[in-house]
């Protein structure tokens, strides 16, 4: 080695180099090893725990941020009842938007509410005429303890704000049936959830 190189760290080893006497002998003759090596099994996730799951949605009201997007609007409301808890059925909730390939935008726990983005329907381009028209719409999802029922019984409204695109601005509209898509795929999340 040269001198001038001596204090820098060294960055090549043999490959046999560091290890003892003991691992050589162990290495070549590993077949007749006594030495146990511990037993690693993987064991698969069942399922996600949300953070404090039981303060979910605890408001039957819609928080006021997401009250004042839907002031004025001409939004759809869909509501169903289910007989799951209410962080079960957030986290059906937002499985079923990411499903589905929604822009979810917001993912509040503590409000219980998920949004997604304006999800545009139609040709590409609003700046050339259309014959199908152009619409966009985009859900609230809002996930809340029922008072009204027993201990498991939670409520998931649907909010869809729809706008048209018309003479060169959107305007707020009201679109129907939107919601059993975002519904059926909510249906099959809790199914998959053990009893």
């Amino acid at each position: 080695m040269l001198s001038a190189c001596s204090s820098s760290p060294k960055l090549f080893w043999d490959t046999e180099e560091g290890l003892d006497q003991s691992a050589r002998s162990t290495d070549a003759g590993a077949s007749g090893s006594s030495e146990v090596l511990p037993e690693v099994t993987t064991q698969p996730q069942g399922g996600r725990e949300l953070p404090m799951a039981q303060n979910i949605g605890g408001a039957e009201q819609l928080p006021g941020k997401y009250s004042t997007i839907l002031a004025g609007s001409k939004a759809d409301l869909n509501s169903r009842s289910y007989g799951q808890t209410t962080g079960d059925l957030f986290s059906a909730t937002v499985d079923a938007m990411v499903s589905l390939n929604y822009p979810v935008d917001v993912v509040d726990s503590s409000g219980g509410v998920v949004t997604s983005d304006w999800i545009r329907k139609g040709e590409n381009n609003p700046n050339m005429p259309s014959v199908i028209g152009y619409t966009r719409h985009r859900y609230i999802a809002h996930i809340y303890h029922d008072p009204a029922a027993s201990s498991n019984l939670s409520k998931l409204d649907v909010y869809v704000l729809g706008q048209v695109f018309e003479n060169g601005k959107w305007t707020d509209t009201t679109l129907q049936y939107l919601t059993e898509e975002l519904y059926s795929a909510v249906n099959e999340y809790l199914a998959r959830l053990p009893h």
